[in-house]
């Protein structure tokens, strides 16, 4: 894993266009909505765990979180790459 956990520090810097990209509120708005939609999830596996732990039928609430999870990653994935320009991450992170 790299040292790189906030992906927020590379949008401030990088430049398209000869502008930040920090300068435009639609990369913000993209960073609110993968939050808020992490928060969304987080509830539901929540509010499915309690349900198991009373015993009740949760088999929809399980698909529901199988498939936002799988389309939660693939957009955030799909965002952050768009943030981040075509490296897809910054030069300082040592991943292999």
């Amino acid at each position: 894993m790299c040292g790189c956990r906030n992906r927020r520090c590379r949008v401030r810097e990088r430049k398209a266009f000869g502008t930040l990209r920090s300068d435009r509120p639609s990369i913000w708005w993209r960073i609110a909505n993968a939050e808020m939609q992490l928060h969304a999830l987080r509830r539901l596996i929540y509010n499915n765990a309690a349900k198991i732990d009373a015993s009740q039928q949760t088999r929809t609430g399980c698909s529901v979180i199988k498939l936002m999870g799988a389309e939660l990653a693939w957009d955030t994935i799909d965002k952050v790459m768009q943030s981040l320009g075509a490296m897809g991450r910054p030069r300082s992170c040592r991943c292999r």
